[in-house]
């Protein structure tokens, strides 16, 4: 824990696991540098609007799903300024990641792409808000049974050529 005279910063033991985790499994430092200094700028955008609305932020909490900011008075926020301040780290992504793609710099297409993967993920239940909700989930039921009946049909017909084959049964 890191304490400075009006922010706290406490990281938690599983900030470190997913890092070690994630290099295990991958085996790729320089994909896991860039998602992390996204990752960091994220919370920064939204870092700099909260203190640009005025608004004090005592706690920055690091786990291995994410970070979080605790701000006591974010009830004094304007609607606009609370929405702006929670768009903050999307936006900041997304802008960065069009900066970064349009220098055409091949070095920079990692942190471009680590860029973009967290801003749009970040934005992803903002998207499912204007989309009709009973709709997203018919049709994804739809596919899923479409897709089951799909698999369900390949394995009969790979398990008839099989036995037909190997034992002569039909």
């Amino acid at each position: 824990m890191c304490r400075s005279s009006d922010l706290t910063v406490r990281v938690r033991p599983s900030a470190l696991l997913a890092p070690a985790l994630f290099l295990l499994l991958t085996d790729t430092p320089a994909l896991l540098a860039a998602l992390l200094l996204a990752a960091f700028l994220h919370e920064l955008a939204h870092y700099a609007v909260l203190r640009l609305c005025g608004v004090r932020t005592a706690c920055f909490t690091l786990t291995g799903l994410g970070a979080s900011l605790y701000a006591p008075e974010l009830h004094r926020l304007s609607y606009g300024a609370e929405l702006l301040s929670a768009a903050a780290g999307p936006l900041m992504n997304l802008l960065l990641w069009v900066v970064l793609s349009l220098t055409g710099r091949d070095e920079l297409t990692l942190f471009a792409g680590a860029q973009m993967v967290l801003g749009i993920l970040n934005l992803l239940p903002v998207i499912l808000l204007f989309v009709n909700l009973s709709f997203f989930l018919q049709s994804s039921i739809f596919w899923l049974l479409i897709g089951g009946a799909l698999v369900a049909f390949a394995n009969s017909w790979l398990l008839r050529k099989v036995f037909k084959k190997n034992f002569g049964l039909d």
